[in-house]
């Protein structure tokens, strides 16, 4: 079975190639090109039947409004937060398929919106108790807002803070549908095109 990142990297090859004469740089693609990326997105999280409708919030100005500047931040921090809540629920030895299969891996797709004016990732997260793990779901309720507020004291005797004056909204989706529709409701715009974050990519 393809993860998310390899259904969303197919999707985007297959839309290029297909519409190679008509692709251009992010900020002059199509509007028919932005809004097949956006029901593609709604499709997907749909399909994967999530278990949480979820919003990462940095709270916090740029001053430089680079938008590519702006989103490689905001992926990083997405990213650490992936590897230390994927720590905690499955142990150090998470990211070792030999020892933890990644079956056993959270899945979030997000999407970001209001990128210069106030940074914050909507998205679906599908988290599941298994035999293995039978507390992972409380525990992603339990530390997910400790973990993106963040201020480790790292081996080399430095801190690791995240997001100190961030925060991340955790609720179980009354609708799928609406829950899909509401984070991709920006995506047609230029500065959305392709800029996503789907489980542990960079």
């Amino acid at each position: 079975m393809k993860t998310l990142e390899q259904q969303t990297t197919e999707y985007i090859r297959n839309e290029k190639f297909q519409n190679r004469n008509n692709y251009h740089a992010i900020g002059l693609v199509s509007h028919q090109q932005r809004i097949e990326n956006q029901v593609a997105f709604e499709k997907w999280m749909m399909d994967i039947e999530p278990t949480f409708f979820i919003t990462f919030a940095f709270n916090r100005k740029f001053a430089n409004q680079n938008v590519e500047q702006i989103i490689t931040y905001g992926k990083q921090k997405l990213h650490k937060f992936h590897k230390y809540i994927h720590r905690k629920l499955l142990g150090k030895y998470w990211y070792k398929p030999r020892i933890v299969s990644p079956a056993e891996h959270i899945e979030m797709v997000l999407l970001p919106q209001d990128i210069t004016t106030n940074l914050h990732f909507h998205g679906v997260v599908v988290v599941k108790d298994t035999k293995m793990f039978p507390s992972k779901v409380k525990m992603f309720l339990e530390h997910s807002n400790r973990i993106w507020n963040l201020d480790k004291k790292l081996s080399s005797g430095n801190r690791d803070v995240i997001v100190p004056s961030g925060s991340v909204c955790i609720e179980t989706p009354n609708s799928i549908h609406r829950v899909s529709k509401y984070s991709n409701r920006k995506q047609d715009r230029f500065e959305n095109y392709e800029h996503y974050y789907i489980s542990g990519s960079q």
